[in-house]
């Protein structure tokens, strides 16, 4: 019995796969909001059925997407130029499906970014419950800088090639993680 559970989490793993690399295939070269359901399911060459076996609907799966596709993982990087380097690099990479994602964000698509901002980047005692009033506004405060200068690169065709993440941007994401105790300032600010 266990050969057949172990069957059904890898055909479920494999599905879920191939709807998120769907996902990114659409996203490098459309909007978001103009996806539907049915290109998602054409791209990954599954049934409606699958898809929604899997995700409530295409926002769900941008949550899984964002999840799995994690730009950096803060725990990973002992001082902050390390940081700036690799959330640098993800950007610069991925400029075309973040563009994608961004340009004409209607509120949900903006909410999902948000959270993750607030989740991945810069977590103030969300994770652990401990999350208090200032924290929130803190965290809600930063992911809304962090965004915006993200669609200004987006609106402006990214001007620089790697630049430095702005200053004022990266002091966000310092100083809101040196808040939570999460990474030291090891360098130059």
């Amino acid at each position: 019995m266990s050969d057949n559970i172990m069957k059904v989490d890898l055909r479920s793993i494999k599905t879920e796969k191939a709807l998120r690399l769907a996902m990114l295939s659409l996203l490098e070269k459309q909007n978001f909001g103009r996806i539907k359901v049915i290109e998602i399911c054409d791209e990954a060459l599954m049934s409606r059925a699958a898809f929604y076996a899997h995700y409530n609907d295409k926002y769900d799966l941008l949550k899984n997407l964002l999840t799995c596709f994690a730009p950096v993982n803060i725990d990973e990087y002992s001082d902050y130029k390390q940081l700036e380097t690799a959330i640098n690099q993800f950007i610069y990479e991925n400029k075309k499906i973040i563009s994608n994602i961004i340009l004409d964000a209607d509120n949900e698509t903006l909410e999902i970014i948000t959270n993750y901002i607030i989740t991945n980047i810069i977590p103030i005692r969300y994770n652990t419950g401990k999350a208090n009033h200032k924290d929130i506004v803190i965290s809600n405060f930063f992911a809304g800088g962090i965004y915006y200068y993200v669609l200004w690169l987006v609106k402006n065709k990214f001007p620089y090639e790697i630049p430095p993440l702005n200053p004022w941007i990266y002091d966000i994401i310092l100083t809101s993680n040196k808040y939570n105790g999460r990474i030291k300032n090891t360098g130059e600010s």
